[in-house]
């Protein structure tokens, strides 16, 4: 059982049992205040803080396998104002770790009555002078810390001064001007979407006609290729032609060279071949 931060009164015989020798009561800034004698038979005390029994004119009482083990720290028994109570010296049962002390105070007591252990003291001394020192640091700590705080003091001044320099006024009716000029910018920016909207529509629209002019010079192209292919044929029906009327010509030549000059039409001559009259179509 750990208890800690406590102040337990009214503890009499049987309040508190430990019941083997393994059983541990560890206190730490406890102050216990008896009505009877506490006796412990078996079992272990342990005083790892700040201990304060207030007796009473009663005994706490270690016997047995029982021990009370004071840990680094002082175990005061209180008389509570009972001078002439025994101090009760701890005899027997008791381990002192760590320089742990068992000692007397009452209220009101002079300091003759105190058995002090001088090593304490000592120790208390150290720890004095090494509490010196850091106050020292500290006091060097404080002083730097001081005059950080008297040059930023210094600054907030400056600070202060340039901002009562500072036109308010003016800087409102800046502040006026500029959100004037920003609304009239933003009915700008207005007209300014409302064209670019009707821009967009135009090239919409003219980007339709566009298209149909492309199908229509794509239908054009077609009946080009058409055409030209119509030409050709006619041009080939052409030289045909052409080769016809060469072969029909150089057939009438030949009829003409063979046959000689015509006669006169229907007659018969005398000395030269026949005429062939009408009869040639």
């Amino acid at each position: 059982l750990a208890l800690s931060d406590l102040v337990i009164k009214g503890l009499g015989a049987g309040s508190i049992v430990l019941t083997d020798g393994t059983s541990n009561l560890e206190l730490s800034n406890v102050t216990i205040e008896l009505i009877s004698n506490v006796t412990f038979t078996i079992g272990n005390v342990l005083a790892n803080g700040p201990v304060t029994a207030v007796i009473k004119g009663n005994n706490l009482i270690f016997g047995g396998t029982s021990l009370l083990t004071v840990n680094g720290v002082t175990f005061w028994k209180d008389q509570a104002a009972i001078l002439d109570a025994s101090r009760g010296d701890v005899t027997g049962n008791i381990t002192l770790v760590n320089s742990g002390v068992v000692s007397y105070f009452c209220r009101d007591c002079t300091f003759s009555a105190i058995d002090v252990d001088l090593s304490i003291i000592d120790v208390l001394v150290s720890c004095c002078d090494a509490n010196g020192s850091r106050i020292d640091i500290l006091e060097t700590c404080c002083e730097e810390a001081l005059s950080c705080c008297d040059a930023l003091t210094s600054e907030i001044d400056n600070l202060f001064a340039e901002c009562s320099e500072i036109d308010i006024c003016g800087i409102f009716s800046q502040l006026d001007v500029l959100e004037s000029c920003c609304d009239a910018n933003g009915s700008r920016i207005d007209v300014l979407e409302t064209c670019c909207e009707e821009a967009i529509s135009c090239c919409d629209a003219q980007a339709s006609q566009i298209d149909t002019i492309t199908t229509q010079i794509d239908i054009l192209d077609s009946c080009c290729d058409v055409q030209a292919s119509q030409i050709n044929t006619i041009t080939t029906e052409i030289e045909i032609l052409d080769s016809c009327c060469d072969v029909l010509t150089s057939q009438i030549d030949n009829i003409t060279g063979v046959t000689g000059p015509a006669g006169p039409t229907g007659a018969t001559g005398a000395t030269g071949p026949a005429g062939l009259g009408s009869d040639i179509d």
